[in-house]
């Protein structure tokens, strides 16, 4: 970023914020930013990437027309100084996102080391839960078949607690109540 047009653009904002009585954190808040960012644009650290947060600051702090008119201007230039830069960085960065696929493990790889572990982790639940249905399958194998209830009594021969062998009648069902 050229420090000429940042400064410039930090000044004007410093100014405006000089002639309130207002901290940088009342005026982050008010606009809608946090303090620190608030405070990087006042020192010609960064730029805002939309005039809107700018306009807000410069209405907070009472700007005229004229000083608005002339806070676009500044941050146009800061802006256009910082976006070279930025291009710059994007560069460094998809360069050194290849020189990194190049030396380490390749993307695809990763993926594949991914989905064989996903893999392995649903091979060992679906062995789990085969394991845990032979095991009842077999618990009941042994109690001589599954357990039916039949009027009070379980099918083995054994009584339901509370209940005798000779079970009450049951109550005639809907069908024979209509008559």
């Amino acid at each position: 970023m050229d420090n000429g047009e940042a400064a410039s653009f930090a000044e004007a904002l410093q100014e405006l914020k000089d002639r309130t009585p207002h901290s940088f954190e009342t005026l982050a808040t008010h606009i809608g930013i946090s303090r620190s960012a608030l405070h990087r644009y006042c020192t010609a650290k960064g730029v805002p990437s939309d005039f809107a947060v700018v306009e807000r600051f410069g209405k907070r702090c009472r700007a005229s027309r004229e000083e608005l008119i002339e806070l676009h201007r500044l941050w146009t230039l800061a802006g256009a100084a910082r976006a070279p830069a930025a291009r710059r960085a994007r560069a460094t960065s998809a360069a050194a996102a290849e020189r990194a696929e190049e030396a380490g493990t390749p993307r695809r790889a990763r993926r594949a080391h991914l989905w064989l572990t996903g893999l392995t982790g649903a091979a060992v639940t679906a062995t789990a839960v085969g394991i845990a249905l032979s095991a009842v399958r077999a618990v009941r194998r042994r109690a001589g078949g599954r357990p039916r209830r039949e009027a009070g009594v379980l099918s083995a021969g054994r009584s339901r607690p509370g209940t005798s062998r000779s079970a009450a009648p049951r109550p005639p069902g809907p069908a024979l109540w209509a008559g």
